[in-house]
């Protein structure tokens, strides 16, 4: 007996817990596959900290718009 795996959308996606305890890891959905990523390290959220950082005085300066956290979940493709 086969199983078919049910295709996940975006919606169900952001209703998932954002923390499950033993949990480290996020998820990504690409093509209606729920996806594992892998945790980051410590370095890489220094790096995103000190860039984002720079990146909020530079558009608040020119009033360009908003800057968001490299853990935001963004719609790109539907």
């Amino acid at each position: 007996m086969s199983t078919t795996a049910r295709s996940m959308t975006a919606e169900e996606l952001f209703e998932l817990p954002t923390y499950v305890q033993g949990n480290d890891y996020r998820y990504e959905l690409i093509r209606g596959e729920l996806k594992k990523m892998s945790p980051t390290k410590p370095l890489h959220g220094i790096f995103t900290a000190e860039i984002t950082a720079e990146l909020i005085m530079f558009v608040r300066a020119r009033n360009l718009g908003r800057v968001f956290g490299a853990e935001t979940g963004f719609l790109v493709e539907r």
